[in-house]
């Protein structure tokens, strides 16, 4: 089976990562095991989210009428005369 979690050692790169863009806020929390990191979004990750989600939903838009039009042509190549 395939191991489709990220490594934690990556997904703290990346968030140390945000945090010298100024994307996340991050503190460390006591409890077991040495406790936890919880971060925020700051205002400027905030906007970062929102660029990244207009451009997904226009990427995806493009995609659908891609394969919107590429099924469709063909379909009509597939069928008989």
């Amino acid at each position: 089976m395939l191991d489709l979690l990220p490594d934690l050692s990556s997904i703290y790169r990346v968030i140390a990562d945000l945090e010298e863009q100024g994307a996340v806020r991050s503190t460390w929390t006591a409890g077991a095991g040495g406790g936890r990191k919880t971060c925020q979004l700051t205002d400027e990750g905030w906007a970062l989210l929102r660029f990244w989600t207009e451009r997904f939903r226009a990427e995806q838009e493009g995609l659908s009428s891609f394969f919107e039009r590429v099924g469709s042509a063909e379909l009509r190549q597939r069928d008989p005369p």
